[in-house]
């Protein structure tokens, strides 16, 4: 008996947060195009405006999709300018999102083999407000791809792909790297834009690594060596550990480090190489 041909996915990640209509109206262009198709929310609650926070929780969610997945990522505070929407396929996975840097991580790591700027009118509803292209333009494109549509329907072949320099922490010696936070999560664990694979660059011997964070506030704050785990800290104690996506995170033990440091989107973290 031949297998049941699975169900296209679209996954939609947002800021808008679920206090309004914006996810909805979304969802329900999708489902009036493509009504076979399953959604999946990754999240609506990246912060507002925060494009590399976006890139960030884009990149560790689409490996955990099977092929075939067209993931729909509206953080768009460009909208209605000259920036363009454009549609990238990356392996057998197909991002559609303005492009303004929401690519970057999934750019830096993955083969592009084809992208096309969105700019279809066929494809976009017959009204497009200057200020919603998620609903107008971005979601009719991918109900189209998971409807079974090629992606050249969209519109032309293009070559650009907006990066964001800060997707990169800073080498500033050989024993320093600086990057930044980049993501909060609902725990308040501040994610920074530096790797496992950055650390490596500076020793082999992770009890060598310190970790400091720069706050507008206060200053520098340091928060000491680099932990296995969480639960490797006294209860209240802030630490820094590599988080499960392979990055620098700051975070506080059965506590907040966001509420604790006061810390915000933008704020410098420092890993310096500190021989015992």
């Amino acid at each position: 008996m031949a297998q049941p041909k699975p169900q296209p996915i679209i996954t939609v990640t947002t800021d808008f947060g679920l206090r309004d209509h914006y996810v909805a109206c979304i969802k329900g262009v999708i489902a009036q195009i493509a009504p076979l198709v399953r959604t999946i929310d990754v999240t609506h609650e990246i912060e507002p405006q925060n494009i590399i926070g976006a890139a960030y929780v884009l990149f560790h969610a689409m490996p955990w999709f099977p092929p075939g997945t067209i993931h729909l990522v509206v953080v768009d505070p460009g909208v209605g300018t000259s920036r363009g929407i454009i549609a990238a396929r990356y392996g057998q996975h197909t991002i559609i999102a303005p492009d303004n840097g929401i690519i970057s991580f999934v750019h830096q790591a993955y083969k592009i083999e084809e992208a096309r700027i969105v700019s279809n009118p066929q494809i976009a509803l017959n009204h497009i407000s200057r200020t919603f292209h998620g609903r107008d333009i971005m979601a009719p494109a991918a109900a189209h791809l998971a409807s079974g549509g090629a992606l050249s329907d969209l519109g032309p072949l293009t070559n650009h792909v907006e990066v964001l320099k800060t997707v990169q922490p800073d080498r500033k010696s050989a024993n320093r790297i600086e990057g930044q936070v980049i993501h909060i999560d609902r725990f308040g664990n501040l994610l920074s834009n530096i790797s496992q694979r950055d650390l490596a660059t500076i020793t082999e011997n992770p009890a060598e690594l310190h970790v400091s964070i720069d706050l507008p506030e206060s200053g520098i704050r340091p928060i000491g060596r680099i932990f296995g785990t969480y639960a490797d800290a006294e209860p209240g104690e802030l630490l820094s550990l590599v988080g499960s996506g392979g990055f620098v995170e700051i975070a506080t033990h059965l506590g907040n480090a966001r509420e604790k440091l006061s810390a915000k989107i933008g704020s410098a973290i420092v890993v310096e190489r500190k021989p015992n």
